[in-house]
């Protein structure tokens, strides 16, 4: 009876880190895409900032 109980909280513990896994994996996930976003933002910034360079010179 006792090693059955011992079998289940080992179980539930481990379905727990799986579970807990899969939450890191995912956190992962957002940071990457958090990453992406930033990066893309970054370019796209540089982007405006050599188009108003462009602007300017072809005004001049």
């Amino acid at each position: 009876m006792e090693v059955d109980a011992a079998d289940r909280k080992v179980q539930e513990a481990e379905d727990a880190v799986a579970e807990q896994r899969q939450v890191v994996v995912k956190a992962e996930q957002g940071v990457n895409d958090a990453e992406t976003l930033l990066d893309n933002a970054e370019l796209s910034l540089r982007n405006y900032e050599d188009y108003k360079k462009l602007r300017g010179a072809l005004a001049a």
